[in-house]
């Protein structure tokens, strides 16, 4: 209506209230049509989001199980997985043999040496604290004479060398062996912290004490040192690597963490930070060790590649392998004759029959008499259950039952009086009051563990079971309460076991724990977990593959037996060291436990060379050596420990000078050809730069700074190096072939797919058909078989997708008839509460498509679609594999599965099964899901009336909707002209009133 309004100054009338009551009319007419017009958009609203629903099940339900491709899902598998595997397609029977793998040409370096030097400070090797060495010379008659030489922590090794010089006896240092060699005449006595310089003091006699108190050793002639390594501190700078831990994937609290070696403490303390777990790095009082340790106050869970992380020793892992930590157990309550509420797949009721057989011995209540003054009565023993006490009370002639959820019987009104052992019908919960109350049952911690419906499983707290079956209550309390730290009680108004523990309490407990409510598999109640203690990785342990120049051997020192020489090269390893002195008739083995060369004589012995690096204790009385610096041995050869020289410390940055390569004195750049492509280095250039270059020619090179050793790899050619300087390479750990040569071949992979020769670079092979990869050299079959389980999931998964969608367009097409209720006005819901308004609207949209003939054509199309029946088929129809219509009306044709009667016809007949859903032309088959989609389809079609791919007639609709709007436009044009006409005859009318008080008023003046 107009805005304008006035009152009848004049008149003394409200004229809008008039005018408003005249328009009346005219606003029920507006309202209407106003209401007819939201009507239809509501519609077309409907329309669109059940349409939608239909598409989708049109589009992913039963468009795939008209294809037959549904009904051929495999699985593919090969006799032998270790031979090859399957990457896509393959037939049944199909032969595959792998002749060769593919394997690029790879270089695999030994180790670099980070190698003590002259300049080495002594802090490098262990000596951070002050320390001393007393030297004893002794003169003609014995008398000694004691030199304390005092290491510090920033002295270098040519430093410590200068000392023993000035005492006169000739030493030095060779940085290759990384070993001492003190020369003298006559004998010197050695004491103090010897090991802080590889001093051994094996086969060495002792002569009194120092002034410190320290033995005294006897060494004659000449000193032989130990290879001196540098150590390793840790801190939160340090790489995983270094500490041994590669790659992996840890999930925590359900969160994924990756790492590697290349991580340092403080990057993955930050990852678990992230995601608001607390842990820390304990060190070890001289930082060379320590330890994760995470706080699990909160609840903790960890799984993946954890082992790095924690210490699993005695704790419990769940089904997918994660350990829980926590500090507390919850448990959720028991349900009567069932199951724990946290088992999802338990109902939130029992069945009323299991409850009723419930045993009342199991719930603690004794034998006895009871009974009902009309007469009846129950001696309750043993085998007395809760139905015997609801036949008995049936006699009343009322209806009786007994709750499950309240444990208690609910009994109608009677005027029967209870008698007998009145205790035994207090323990029943059962009263006389004015009639019989009924309170619950307490359930008490005797009460079996099968009022539960709890007859199996096991109980596992620190490595002790607990058999389930059987059992009460009160065993699992005290199962539970053999753990110092742990009180558990049950809780019997709620049926619920409870669980205090003390702080700092620590046990794991696994097994069936849902039957006690408790939502896991495996707790580990713990106040902290740790890793095991962590240090440095030994670059230092030596194994039969170790090289003769990982042990530091110099190899221009030769090596002969009994005068007769061995060829070795640097790239020999300990295994065939062994072999070729084998070969010489000497008997020697390594033992792998003591790392030591075990020389077996049955006669004299003479060695020479680097014996030291073979660990040939020189420095033994046995050892005697000769004008030709070669030792003999007759009793035995005392030994010890092989020793690796250290994994190096460098990094990408670390120059080639710094490695030891060697330059002309001119300057120039060094060259060595690889692949025929020269590559330059210069004094400067870096382990990085030397990367790069290689990079460059298509070979991939990478540097492990923990091992510090190279590999390179050329998937697609050889690895060769040629030049002048070739020699050099061995400073990266690169040795000859036996040739000499430097040649690193790849090769091909070869199979016969079906007796077919083929090839390919790498381990994976294309054919048309089938992909493959090569694993090891050996023969298979491929086996192709159907995927029952797969299949028998795309059916099931139609018909729950076909039963909620008529469900849902059933409830729409029956809703309950509400003409009553049309969409509200601004105006009405002014008066509305945002509730009534709700409900409101709630009544108008579930009318919307009642009895609405599109759908109704949909459902009776789609369940005549799937009851079709082919005479002479096998099957022919559905109700023959297993599936079956709903004989109750009111579900409307919801299917129901048989799910052994399926699974038997897709394994004995599955051709016959996709035949009836997909069709099959020579039979005349036009399929079941077929018939629907095209009915679907053929509803889904464009016309005059309704939009391409649309169920309904929305293209009317919407010309309904113009229309409607159409005739609220006019509808209010009517009204407000007519509003027009009544304000102005109102106006008037005041006017003319107005004139008639003038008159009057000047009238009564005049006379």
């Amino acid at each position: 209506m107009s805005s304008v309004t006035f009152t009848g100054l004049a008149s003394g009338l409200d004229t809008s209230s008039l005018i408003e009551a005249m328009l009346t009319n005219y606003q029920s007419k507006y309202d209407t049509e106003y209401k007819e017009q939201l009507l239809l958009e509501l519609k077309l609203d409907k329309y669109k989001e059940v349409n939608a629903l239909v598409l989708d099940f049109y589009d992913n339900q039963l468009r795939d199980l008209r294809m037959q491709s549904t009904f051929m899902q495999s699985n593919t598998t090969v006799s032998d997985d270790s031979v090859v595997s399957i990457i896509g397609g393959g037939n049944d029977n199909d032969y595959i043999e792998i002749l060769q793998t593919a394997q690029s040409a790879a270089v695999s370096t030994s180790s670099i040496t980070n190698n003590v030097t002259s300049a080495t400070a002594l802090d490098q090797i262990g000596i951070e604290e002050d320390t001393s060495i007393t030297v004893t010379t002794y003169d003609s008659s014995g008398v000694g004479t004691e030199t304390t030489i005092d290491l510090t922590a920033d002295m270098s090794i040519s430093d410590v060398v200068d000392k023993f010089s000035e005492l006169g006896i000739d030493a030095s240092y060779n940085d290759f062996t990384q070993q001492f060699s003190l020369d003298f005449s006559g004998q010197i006595g050695l004491s103090g912290d010897l090991d802080a310089l590889g001093i051994s003091t094996t086969g060495t006699s002792t002569q009194g004490t120092d002034a410190n108190g320290d033995d005294i050793y006897i060494y004659t002639d000449q000193v032989a040192t130990n290879a001196l390594t540098k150590t390793t501190t840790i801190t939160g700078d340090t790489a995983l690597g270094t500490l041994g831990i590669s790659a992996g994937t840890v999930n925590i609290n359900g969160e994924e963490i990756r790492y590697d070696g290349s991580m340092t403490i403080d990057d993955i303390i930050q990852k678990f930070a992230d995601i608001g777990v607390d842990v820390e790095f304990i060190y070890s009082d001289d930082n060379t060790s320590g330890y994760f340790e995470f706080d699990v106050s909160d609840g903790f869970t960890i799984g993946g590649d954890c082992a790095p992380f924690i210490d699993n020793t005695g704790l419990v892992a769940d089904v997918n392998g994660n350990y829980t930590f926590d500090t507390t157990i919850t448990a959720d309550a028991l349900i009567v004759g069932g199951s724990s509420t946290s088992d999802s797949t338990s109902d939130s009721t029992s069945d009323s029959s299991t409850v009723n057989n419930i045993k009342l011995s199991d719930l603690g209540i004794s034998n006895g008499y009871i009974a009902l003054s009309n007469g009846s009565y129950l001696m309750i023993d043993e085998d007395s259950t809760v139905q015997h006490i609801l036949n008995l009370l049936e006699t009343s002639g009322d209806a009786v039952s007994f709750n499950s959820e309240t444990m208690s019987f609910e009994i109608g009104d009677t005027d029967l009086q209870l008698s007998g052992n009145l205790g035994i019908w207090e323990q029943l919960g059962i009263t006389q009051g004015n009639g019989i109350e009924s309170s619950s049952i307490e359930i008490g911690d005797n009460t079996a563990l099968s009022v539960f419906g709890i007859d199996s499983g096991t109980i596992t707290i620190d490595g002790v079971d607990l058999d389930l079956e059987g059992k009460s209550v009160n065993d699992v309390i005290e199962h539970f309460d053999k753990v110092d730290g742990i009180k558990a009680i049950f809780n019997n108004e709620t049926n619920t076991f409870e669980f205090d523990i003390a702080e700092g309490t620590s046990a794991s407990i696994s097994g069936d724990l849902q039957l006690l409510g408790i939502d896991a598999t495996a707790i580990n109640l713990q106040p902290t977990v740790s890793s095991s203690t962590l240090t440095v990785a030994d670059p230092t342990d030596v194994d039969g593959n170790t090289t003769l120049f990982e042990l530091g051997y110099d190899t221009s020192m030769g090596l002969s037996v009994n005068g007769d020489s061995i060829d070795i090269s640097s790239s020999m390893t300990v295994n065939e060291l062994v072999a070729a002195l084998n070969d010489a008739g000497v008997n020697v083995e390594f033992n792998q436990i003591t790392q030591e060369l075990d020389f077996d004589l049955s006669g004299g012995l003479a060695l020479s060379g680097d014996l030291a690096a073979l660990g040939v204790d020189l420095s033994d009385p046995n050892a005697v050596q000769t004008d030709t610096n070669t030792y003999t041995f007759t009793d035995e050869v005392p030994v010890v420990e092989l020793e690796r020289v250290s994994a190096a410390e460098f990094t990408t940055s670390t120059t080639l000078e710094e490695l030891g390569f060697t330059w002309e004195e001119n300057g120039d750049a060094m060259t060595i050809t690889v692949n025929g492509t020269e590559v330059s280095f210069a004094p400067d250039s870096t382990i990085q730069d030397l990367l790069d270059q290689f990079t460059e020619l298509g070979i991939t090179a990478a540097f492990d700074s923990k091992v510090g050793a190279f590999q390179f790899t050329n998937s697609s050619g050889n690895i060769e190096f040629t030049g002048d300087n070739v020699d050099q390479l061995h400073m990266l750990g690169i040795e000859p072939n036996d040739d000499g040569s430097y040649i690193f071949e790849n090769q091909q992979a070869i199979a016969k797919y079906n007796g077919m020769t083929v090839y390919s670079d790498t381990n994976t092979f294309e054919l048309e058909g089938i992909t493959f990869a090569a694993k090891s050299v050996g023969e298979a079959f491929v086996s192709v078989t159907a995927d029952l389980d797969a299949i028998y999931e795309s059916i099931s998964d139609f018909v729950d997708a076909y039963n909620s969608l008529i469900e849902e367009l059933n409830t729409l097409v029956n809703a309950d008839y509400n003409s009553d209720y049309l969409p509200l006005t601004s105006e009405e819901m002014a008066d509305m509460s945002d509730y009534e308004i709700e409900l409101w609207n709630e009544k108008v949209e579930s009318s919307l498509l009642r009895n609405d003939s599109t759908l109704q054509s949909l459902l009776t199309g789609m369940r005549y679609a799937f009851m079709d029946y082919y005479p002479g088929e096998s099957p022919s129809c559905l109700m023959e594999i297993g599936i079956t219509t709903s004989v109750d009306y009111t579900e409307n044709g919801k299917l129901y599965i048989d799910e052994d009667k399926l699974m038997d016809a897709l394994t004995n007949n599955l051709e016959g099964v996709m035949d009836l859903f997909t069709g099959n032309e020579e039979k005349g088959m036009t399929g079941l899901a077929e018939t629907a989609y095209q009915k679907i389809n053929d509803m889904m079609s464009s016309s005059e009336g309704s939009s391409a791919m649309f169920l309904f007639n929305d293209k009317d609709l919407e010309t309904a909707i113009s229309y409607q709007e159409e005739q609220v436009e006019k509808a209010l044009a009517r009204m407000e002209a007519q509003e027009s006409i009544y304000t102005a005859k109102f106006l008037a009318m005041e006017l003319m009133i107005q004139k008639l008080n003038v008159s009057a008023s000047l009238f009564e003046t005049s006379t």
